[in-house]
């Protein structure tokens, strides 16, 4: 992990939705016995006639400040996602620092929740703000960028490009049904050509083998056009939602 900078301190504490204090503009303003002072003005619209209220940011250098990090994510949804995020890069950083016989998941814990981590967390709101994600499907391409996903046919060959037409055309159709079960088509472009939906979580394992697939389906009065598998579902809204329900 890079070490923080104050650009990297300013984003973690606007996403807390707290003001970084800097200073906007100053003006001089009259001061006992005929002197002057410069009074600055906060970006939180207060006014200070000293620095030592610029000083009051968060240093991200704490577990207080982490676990403030932690319960915003959580309350915005976004833990799995971040939890995720951070699953790889300790795979690719850290991991063979893991004893053979330590448990990885626990070893893993230990390493995610020290105040070293607030870096990673601004690592991950960097990537958030532009990430684009190119994703490979049998029948479609999926283009995760920031809150959208966008779905087009894929153009491996044309037997498949026509599956993926049919693919879009059976999502947007079906969506339109407003169940509670699908991941809503917020746009869709005549022929099947593209269908955009929310960017939904990714469930984990242990989410997706507790869910009762069966339930999920089978409704009384209809059943979701849903496959049992794993990059089928999503979290949105934090409810369980289908994503992909155009085979």
């Amino acid at each position: 992990m890079k070490p923080l900078t104050d650009e990297d301190r300013k984003r973690l504490t606007l996403y807390l939705g707290e003001c970084w204090h800097e200073v906007v503009w100053g003006k001089i303003i009259p001061w006992h016995d005929c002197q002057k002072k410069t009074l600055l003005t906060c970006s939180c619209g207060n006014e200070w006639c000293n620095l030592a209220h610029f000083e009051q940011n968060r240093t991200f250098a704490t577990y207080e400040d982490l676990g403030k990090l932690k319960d915003k994510l959580v309350e915005n949804g976004e833990w799995v996602h971040f939890r995720n995020y951070a699953h790889v890069i300790w795979k690719g950083d850290d991991a063979l620092e893991c004893p053979d016989n330590a448990d990885a998941d626990s070893w893993f814990t230990a390493w995610l929740f020290r105040p070293e981590s607030c870096g990673l967390v601004a690592e991950y709101l960097e990537q958030k703000e532009g990430m684009v994600r190119l994703l490979f499907g049998t029948t479609r391409m999926v283009f995760l960028v920031g809150d959208y996903a966008i779905k087009v046919p894929s153009l491996a060959e044309y037997r498949l490009f026509l599956c993926g037409l049919l693919a879009n055309l059976q999502e947007a159709s079906f969506s339109k049904t407003q169940w509670d079960e699908l991941c809503p088509v917020i746009l869709s472009v005549p022929l099947g050509l593209m269908v955009v939906m929310k960017r939904c979580i990714p469930l984990t394992r242990e989410q997706f083998f507790s869910l009762d697939y069966g339930k999920f389906v089978h409704k009384e009065d209809y059943q979701v056009p849903v496959e049992n598998k794993l990059d089928s579902f999503g979290i949105l809204d934090g409810r369980i939602v289908a994503v992909d329900y155009g085979s």
